[in-house]
C-alpha cells in the first residue's frame, strides 16, 4: 500500500471535493474547522485521526482546496548595507566586525514548525572592530 486514499474512501468523499491521495506518514486536517488531524499511518497501513486544533496565532482556512492552519500575521527581519539589521520585533542595529553568525532560525522543538537557518557573514571593510557574539548585545539606533 503506497498511500491511504483507498483505505478510507468515505473520508475523501466527505472532506474533499476532488480525489485526494496522501503518502505514508503524511498528515492532514479532516474537517473544515481544523478540529481533526489525521495521518496516513505507515505501520498500520490506514488513516488514524485525533482531536486537535490550530495554535493561538493561527486560523483554519481553505488554501488551494486543502484545509489547514495558517499564521494570522508575519514578521520580517532585514540585513542590508554596511551592515544594518532590523530584528523581527523592529529593533535596529549596526553590527560591525568580521564573522559568521546566525541571523534567524527555529530554536523550538515543536515538530509542527519547519526547521530553517539563516547565517550571515560580515566582512571587515577597513574597520578595526571585532565581531561581538550577537547583534542584541549592541545598542539600537
Amino acid at each position: 500500500l503506497d498511500d491511504c486514499s483507498t483505505v478510507v474512501p468515505w473520508l475523501w468523499n466527505r472532506i474533499h471535493s476532488r480525489s485526494m491521495s496522501y503518502s505514508r506518514g503524511e498528515e492532514f486536517w479532516a474537517d473544515e474547522g481544523c478540529h481533526t488531524r489525521c495521518k496516513c499511518d505507515s505501520k498500520l497501513g490506514k488513516v488514524t485521526c485525533t482531536k486537535s486544533s490550530c495554535k493561538a496565532n493561527e486560523k483554519c482556512a481553505l488554501v488551494n482546496g486543502i484545509w489547514g492552519c495558517h499564521p494570522t500575521s508575519y514578521s520580517t527581519c532585514i540585513g542590508t548595507g554596511d551592515p544594518h539589521y532590523t530584528t523581527f520585533d523592529g529593533k535596529k542595529f549596526d553590527f560591525m566586525g568580521t564573522c559568521i553568525y546566525q541571523m534567524a532560525g527555529v530554536c523550538s522543538k515543536d515538530p509542527t514548525l519547519t526547521p530553517f537557518l539563516v547565517t550571515v557573514e560580515n566582512n571587515n571593510r577597513g574597520s578595526k572592530a571585532v565581531c561581538t557574539p550577537a547583534p542584541s548585545a549592541n545598542k539600537a539606533r
